[in-house]
């Protein structure tokens, strides 16, 4: 973040040409309009953001001696609070934050991190890394009854865990069918689901090893996800440290037991009593509580980040659009999730049909208001018509008497794509299904934007 503002301007200036090239936008096309539709936020967001994940790392490797220059210890001595969040009008303003202030931040958010140094893959048990000693069954199992006919002629001693994250909280649990036993353990907020159900599996799998158990072991779980991860054997320095304990202990057990640990993917919702079980369990309410106890892989802190960026470039815009791109800004309200040319269509193959839609939206285009505000064209009045004297969109497509059969046919194409078809153009440019009667309308007429 303390870098030369005009090195930075140069990289402004790159993305700047690349968002008219994917857009096929004028020259004249507000930034934060571009920025908007691509779903391509400013590069200063990407620079926070790579801030904040560098901290978060940094914080989790447990590395003092850069952590200690970044944010030496007399930063907490001289505040006691918080330095307050990054606001969209600093970034209006041009004021770009310091390392010091994310890091600050990041530090406080992560509190109740997992903090590991070296990482947990360095500290696994090379055998446990490259060997599994588990077995994850691939039976597709549909309801209880197929689970019932699978176990017909087998005996394992069975549990069933989930984990469940709400506006209510994080939950962990897990239940033992043959003891009826069940345990639900509450967890840092800050948890992913995939850490829940972890956190789930790696309880049932502690219990297992405080009971004596004389059969082989199967454990039920509705989360793919986790199995995918054990099933994989991965051995990424990042991934989430549960992950690596859960491998320790189930090779535990099979050395002390000789049993055999199984692991199943039931689907949750469908009928399967234990699965039930443990979900409602997991929903409503708690045993314990491990807030404290269970340490947050740093991974899952990354999700707040992205949730406190996507703040961060809503205010931006909100701020920036009451000054450029006030037409668009009336189209589309916020930044989208994603770009509406993503849709999955035969027209949007067609770049004519991306540039001229994108351009109807900016309201930046060949029509002669604009041309003339440029100082392009010596009049403003339409060409087509010669009766406007200021031939703006509103009149191409509602009122140029030249173009009334082809108004008819736009009408027609625009009922039959929506039974409640609006009465202004801006209404039809915020909804897709309306682009292509306005695009057949454009090209039958003026051929071009």
């Amino acid at each position: 973040m303390n870098c030369n503002v005009t090195l930075l301007k140069k990289f402004d200036i790159i993305q700047n040409k690349a968002l008219r090239i994917i857009t096929g936008a004028m020259c004249s096309t507000p930034i934060n309009a571009m920025q908007c539709e691509s779903c391509i936020p400013p590069l200063i967001l990407r620079r926070i953001q790579l801030a904040s994940n560098f901290c978060l790392k940094l914080i989790s490797s447990d590395n003092k001696s850069v952590m200690d220059r970044i944010l030496p210890p007399q930063s907490f001595q001289m505040s006691s609070t918080p330095p307050p969040k990054i606001s969209g009008s600093e970034l209006i303003s041009g004021h770009t934050p310091e390392l010091l202030r994310i890091a600050m931040n990041i530090y406080e958010l992560s509190i109740n991190i997992y903090k590991a140094k070296p990482w947990p893959l360095y500290k696994t048990n090379f055998v446990i890394l490259v060997n599994k000693p588990y077995n994850i069954l691939r039976d597709k199992i549909n309801n209880q009854m197929e689970l019932n006919q699978l176990m017909e002629n087998k005996s394992y001693y069975k549990l069933y865990t989930d984990g469940s994250k709400s506006e209510n909280g994080v939950t962990s649990a897990f239940y033992d069918p043959q003891l009826q036993m069940v345990k639900s353990h509450k967890i840092d907020n800050n948890s992913s689901i995939f850490t829940a159900e972890s956190y789930a599996m790696l309880l049932a799998l502690q219990h297992i090893k405080n009971i004596y158990i004389s059969s082989d072991i199967l454990i039920l779980t509705d989360s793919k996800s986790l199995l995918m991860a054990l099933d994989n054997n991965s051995q990424r320095y990042n991934l989430n440290y549960i992950i690596y304990n859960i491998r320790k202990i189930v090779y535990e057990i099979c050395q002390l037991t000789g049993k055999i640990i199984n692991f199943l993917w039931v689907p949750s919702h469908c009928g399967i009593t234990g699965n039930e079980i443990v979900d409602c369990a997991a929903r409503n309410g708690f045993d314990a509580d491990h807030s404290s106890l269970m340490k947050i892989p740093h991974t899952d802190y990354q999700a707040a980040i992205t949730h406190d960026l996507k703040r961060l470039w809503h205010e931006y815009w909100n701020i920036a659009s009451t000054q450029k791109g006030k037409w668009y800004a009336t189209i589309q309200g916020s930044p989208p999730a994603k770009p509406w040319y993503t849709h999955k269509n035969e027209n949007i193959n067609n770049r004519k049909f991306i540039t001229i839609l994108n351009r109807l939206r900016f309201g930046h285009c060949h029509i002669p208001t604009h041309l003339n505000r440029l100082n392009l064209i010596p009049s403003a009045a339409c060409s087509h018509c010669n009766e406007e004297p200021a031939a703006d969109l509103e009149h191409l497509f509602m009122k140029c008497r030249k173009f009334g059969l082809q108004r008819l046919v736009m009408v027609s194409d625009l009922q039959a794509a929506s039974d409640s078809v609006p009465q202004s153009l801006q209404d039809l440019l915020r909804d897709f299904k309306f682009f292509k009667a306005l695009y057949t309308f454009v090209v039958t007429t003026i051929g071009t934007l």
